[in-house]
């Protein structure tokens, strides 16, 4: 194995090497660490510099530190850290002066959320986004609000690239959602979660701005309710099981209960209480379209 002095390596033109990296190699790296790479862990940090310095670091890990074409350090981070902080120098793989459409299909050590790469691409709020794409673009392709009450299941039938892709072309609708649901969030005394807030929104104006504007409002305020209104049931119920210790309410029991106070909702009709039985899933109940439109 040929090991490169660093000194000699061009971080912008391609090329793979094995080179010693210390302290020093590792500050020029991070002084050229790509702008917005994702935030330093430094739980991370310090259980790679405790591996480093105990002899407990796998060097036959060739998971390579990697810089883009225009020699900025673009993966490997949190060992550059670790190596400043141990004091240590391994010998390490150090890929240089890659493409930088390439980064979007490297598997790193750290794997990267949504809301990182959100991060890295200079989307604000990433990781209120990344809660709130894939859950939407689950229930888009479905139409079924238990299919976006599992976590497991969104990652299955979103892929990353879609939810990436989605945030791209879709910048100030998912900021205008976000700016809604923070407001009611806010007016529902912190109650009821803001980017659920915001993904209702999502979901509920695709049928009707207005009619998803006036329910989540009445939803967060309890403004002009009366007793058998159904939005009022469902902001009581909210509101009950926020405030119990004892009672855990599901995101699929939430969910039954908020699509049948919006069906109700569109036909201006009155109940007595909101109900589902939990254990028919096969009769979850779907979003109706406002009479003029379901006609």
């Amino acid at each position: 194995m040929k090991i490169t002095n660093f000194d000699q390596i061009n971080l912008s033109k391609p090329g793979q090497y094995f080179t010693k990296i210390g302290p020093k190699e590792a500050e020029i790296l991070l002084s050229r660490n790509v702008e917005n790479n994702r935030k330093v862990r430094e739980q991370t940090v310090r259980q790679y510099a405790t591996d480093m310095v105990s002899g407990n670091w796998d060097e036959s890990n060739l998971d390579p530190f990697r810089t883009n074409e225009k020699g900025e350090f673009h993966d490997g981070q949190h060992r550059a850290w670790g190596l400043i902080k141990s004091g240590i120098t391994i010998t390490a793989f150090l890929v240089t002066g890659q493409s930088l459409g390439s980064f979007d299909y490297i598997d790193r050590g750290i794997k990267r959320t949504l809301a990182d790469d959100l991060t890295f691409r200079g989307l604000s709020h990433a990781r209120d986004r990344s809660t709130i794409t894939p859950s939407y673009l689950a229930y888009q392709k479905t139409n079924l609000f238990e299919n976006i009450t599992n976590n497991l299941y969104v990652s299955k039938l979103v892929t990353r690239k879609e939810s990436i892709q989605f945030n791209i072309e879709n910048e100030d609708r998912l900021l205008e959602a976000l700016r809604f649901g923070e407001k009611c969030f806010y007016k529902f005394v912190k109650l009821f979660p803001k980017n659920k807030f915001a993904l209702l929104y999502l979901i509920l104006s695709d049928i009707d701005t207005s009619l998803a504007e006036e329910f989540l409002i009445k939803l967060a305020t309890g403004q002009d309710l009366y007793s058998d209104h159904p939005i009022l049931h469902l902001r009581n119920s909210i509101i009950n099981y926020s405030n119990s210790q004892a009672v855990k309410w599901t995101h699929n029991k939430l969910f039954a209960h908020i699509v049948k106070a919006w069906n109700i909702f569109l036909v201006g009709g009155k109940i007595k209480a909101l109900r589902w039985d939990y254990n028919k899933l096969k009769n979850y109940p779907t979003l109706n379209l406002p009479p003029k439109l379901g006609s």
